[in-house]
């Protein structure tokens, strides 16, 4: 059973059918279905606070589907009512399928306009968050922004430290995680978020023409602009009948150890070498060889680079997952391999793409 946190053998069945083989039955996918996915899906453990912020926002419907859309991310397998239903989310809207992939051939999407409805829906009846969620969702909010304004106020460069952000300064305190106490208590109090966004309007103005005023240019600044903006904005209240959410059991998806093969080897143009071998002719067992030496031992955390993404490891034997709620999954080489072909066949493994 699905959640029992043993590790699944892949190696000799086709990678688009059931765990055991089989080809599963198309089931309807039922109400139920389609909230439980909202409510527990998209691969961040803290998604049903950020979504209260936003509904309480009063925002528009195209903008909370244009933020669902972007914060969804990957796919996800689960165990409901002891069947598989696997998710997949995308440009168009949430994949569904009582298999284990969506991605390409759902039986069913659900728009993001369609997801957006029936979270408001949930919310207003108070079965989406749990209260200690809804409770704490404004607080996370200024945690969040708290955050990434003491990461902007650290990579000015010196000499524009008396300059720019000066609100954010805080003589005498060095460490990052003092630092953020101090702001987050400063963004309580009205007066203190006239004041940052005054300069820090300034700021984004003068270095749109000036780019040296930052030493490193990753910070997404128009988001912090608005989530300044968005802390004066009136709250609406919600109300939960729930008091804890369950985690639930799962399963990794094949969609999702699709995602991480065509992430490569994770050295350095190691999929461009994967995609020029496989395209020669070559025996399987020469592929094998040749993944074990270009993967090696080793592997990484966030595989497929979000908060609740699978982790990988590598060795001899193959490429093993492991998920929080799912079971690990080993594939052998033979199956790696196996997979790699079928992909560039499909030409789904794009080695010009960004994975």
């Amino acid at each position: 059973m699905y959640g029992s946190n043993q590790t699944i053998q892949l190696d000799i069945f086709s990678i688009t059918s059931g765990r055991n083989g089989q080809i599963q039955p198309l089931v309807p996918m039922d109400e139920d279905t389609i909230n439980f996915v909202l409510q527990n899906g998209g691969n961040d453990k803290n998604l049903r606070i950020k979504i209260v912020s936003e509904f309480a926002k009063n925002k528009t419907d195209k903008e909370i589907a244009l933020f669902l859309k972007t914060h969804y991310k990957g796919g996800n397998g689960f165990l409901i009512n002891n069947k598989n239903i696997c998710a997949y989310y995308s440009k168009d809207g949430i994949h569904l399928s009582n298999t284990n992939t969506a991605r390409y051939n759902p039986q069913e999407i659900i728009s993001w306009e369609r997801a957006v409805a029936t979270i408001k829906n949930l919310l207003n009846k108070g079965i989406y968050a749990s209260q200690i969620e809804i409770d704490k969702s404004l607080d996370f909010e200024i945690k969040t922004l708290a955050e990434k304004l003491c990461y902007l106020n650290r990579d000015l460069n010196e000499s524009y430290n008396e300059l720019y952000l000066t609100s954010l300064n805080t003589p005498n305190v060095y460490g990052f995680p003092e630092q953020m106490e101090i702001i987050i208590n400063r963004l309580e109090d009205v007066s203190y978020r006239k004041k940052i966004r005054i300069e820090y309007n300034a700021f984004l103005n003068d270095y749109q023409q000036n780019h040296s005023i930052l030493r490193f240019h990753y910070h997404k600044l128009n988001n912090i602009k608005s989530r300044l903006a968005d802390l004066e904005i009136p709250r609406k209240n919600y109300t939960s009948k729930i008091k804890y959410i369950n985690p639930y059991s799962g399963f990794i998806t094949d969609d999702e150890i699709e995602l991480t093969l065509n992430r490569g080897s994770g050295v350095r143009n190691g999929k461009k070498r994967i995609y020029n071998f496989f395209s020669e002719t070559h025996s399987l067992k020469e592929q094998i060889s040749f993944l074990k030496n270009e993967y090696g031992i080793g592997g990484c955390t966030c595989a497929l680079m979000y908060e609740n993404g699978m982790n990988e490891m590598h060795d001899g034997k193959g490429v093993k997952y492991t998920k929080i709620n799912d079971e690990s999954i080993q594939l052998s080489w033979s199956k790696v391999a196996t997979i790699i072909n079928r992909l560039i066949i499909e030409n789904k493994y794009n080695i010009n793409e960004r994975n």
